[in-house]
């Protein structure tokens, strides 16, 4: 209380001009909190209303040829909606330039609905031919331009929509081409057919497969040597022994006194070499060499690796240059370009010289 009446008691004996300052100070204090406020609140909601409102779809494809097939086409489409509503499409367009539309594919009785922050992928079917009215059109030299300019186009709700260019997927296959000293690895998976029809990654350190049946049941089995033998199915006694060829093994499979105790009919035991599977024949005859990964943490690495990366680009360049030119070398070329570049610098400070300097 005394705080109070003290500062009364001094707001009085300031004068009339004083107090007059002090309120307009006490009105433009309050003033910039109202104003502050009403910006806070003012921009979640309209953060919100932008969500809500308007349209944003990002948009990526990827287009391939196929040797069984004449025309390049559309395979895939990526649609992204980057609003907080969800989109109903009708059609799906790809625009080449600004006068040719291709249909890539069309929703007239139900259409695509596009959740609110999803993306939906389609997958597209090979073109025979592309065709207007009854004339067939072919595009493919159209594909091929680099400058020419192409974009989705949407039929929505709203009409017609252009999406927006999506940014690139990042691969680490891209970066490595890039940089010498990076390696993007592929995961590699030999498959093989189990008894049910199901496909199954099969071991790798398999030598057979153990075909039989147990019950009326058809049944597989993986059979392993060396250090994995102990994975190996215990009741069929396996040993390095009977490892020695598909045909010993199979002898000492069907020879066993426990298959009448497992139920097992001797006559339907079958042993299938794993070499002998065509789908791991393909993969030991493409891969020949197995050599250590080295993972470096230095980032001098990344730097000798990009300049390795520009020197190999360089290289190639004038490799293709030399190949197909049929005039002036790679290194007469370059040597233009550089002195033509310096000349235009060198132009351009003298003109700004004179008139500024």
């Amino acid at each position: 209380m005394d705080i109070i009446e003290s500062f009364f008691q001094e707001a009085v004996s300031i004068g009339e001009e004083g107090r007059s300052v002090l309120g307009l100070f006490f009105s433009l204090y309050f003033g910039a909190i109202t104003v502050g406020i009403a910006i806070i609140t003012f921009i979640p909601a309209y953060a919100s209303y932008r969500m809500k409102s308007s349209t944003k779809i990002t948009a990526r494809y990827v287009w391939s040829s196929d040797l069984l097939y004449q025309d390049t086409y559309v395979n895939s489409i990526t649609l992204e909606n980057h609003k907080d509503k969800s989109e109903a499409i009708f059609g799906i367009y790809l625009r080449l330039g600004r006068n040719v539309y291709i249909e890539l594919e069309e929703f007239s009785e139900r259409p695509l609905i596009l959740p609110p922050f999803e993306a939906v992928t389609r997958t597209l079917s090979p073109v025979s031919h592309y065709s207007y009215g009854s004339t067939i059109i072919d595009i493919n030299e159209a594909f091929r331009k680099k400058h020419l300019k192409r974009s989705i186009i949407l039929s929505t709700s709203r009409g017609k929509y252009k999406t927006k260019s999506s940014k690139g997927r990042w691969h680490p296959r891209s970066e490595s081409l890039r940089n010498d000293n990076i390696a993007a690895l592929y995961c590699t998976r030999v498959e093989n057919v189990n008894t049910k029809g199901n496909e199954y990654v099969l071991p790798t350190n398999a030598l057979y497969i153990m075909y039989f049946t147990q019950d009326g049941k058809d049944k597989q089995s993986s059979i392993f040597g060396g250090e994995f033998s102990h994975q190996n199915d215990k009741n069929f006694a396996i040993t390095e022994e009977s490892l020695q060829c598909k045909e010993v093994l199979l002898k000492h499979l069907r020879g066993l006194e426990s298959l009448k105790e497992l139920r097992v009919d001797p006559n339907s035991i079958r042993v299938v070499n794993v070499d002998e599977i065509p789908e791991v024949e393909r993969d030991r005859n493409f891969f020949k060499d197995t050599i250590t990964a080295t993972p470096n943490n230095s980032k001098l690495m990344n730097v000798v690796g990009r300049a390795s990366a520009i020197i190999r680009q360089l290289v190639m360049d004038r490799s293709n240059h030399d190949r197909h030119a049929k005039g002036m070398t790679y290194l007469e070329k370059r040597v233009i370009v550089v002195y033509g570049a310096l000349a235009t610098v060198i132009l351009f400070i003298t003109v700004g010289y004179y008139f500024w300097g």
